[in-house]
Formats: C-alpha cells, structure tokens, sequence
C-alpha cells in the first residue's frame, strides 16, 4: 500500500468514526434532557463500533479504539459541532 493510499485509508476511517461520534449523540439526545454527559457519549460509540467491526477498520494497529473515539470526539469540540458544558 502507498503512502497516499495508507493516508486516504486514515482519513476515511477518522470520518468514520467522526460519523459514529455524531451519530450517538444523536441517538442519546432527548427531548426531556438535551444534553448527552461525555461517558454516554464514548460507550454508546464504541457500542456502534461493535457492532460494525466486521464492516470498517476504525484505528490502526498500534491504536486503541477508545484513542481514536476520545480524538474524534475532540474534533467535534474543536469544531465547534458539539460543546463541552461542565456540570457542577
């Protein structure tokens, strides 16, 4: 595999996740509480990422899938998509 082939490879798996970040924020918000607390957020993600192991290649070998899941996670706060509120 190339370079540019090994690169495309990472980015797509990154938007994957992204995807999965976004998409269990999603699922955890409620109308009665529209806040999802950081942990929810992270399980149910990584519950998604069970669940379409067989389907995508989420992280590479010398990465741990909850790294990867915590970095998307990031992006989305860097972002500006999702906030972090803290909770006293």
């Amino acid at each position: 595999m190339g370079v540019s082939s090994a690169l495309t490879s990472f980015v797509c798996a990154a938007s994957a996740l992204v995807s999965l970040v976004t998409s269990a924020a999603v699922s955890a918000l409620d109308s009665d509480r529209p806040v999802v607390y950081h942990d929810e957020l992270l399980l149910k993600t990584l519950r998604l990422c069970e669940i379409l192991q067989f389907e995508f290649i989420f992280v590479k070998g010398c990465q741990t899938l909850e790294s990867a899941v915590l970095d998307a996670i990031d992006h989305l706060k860097n972002d500006g998509i999702i906030s972090e509120v803290q909770v006293s």
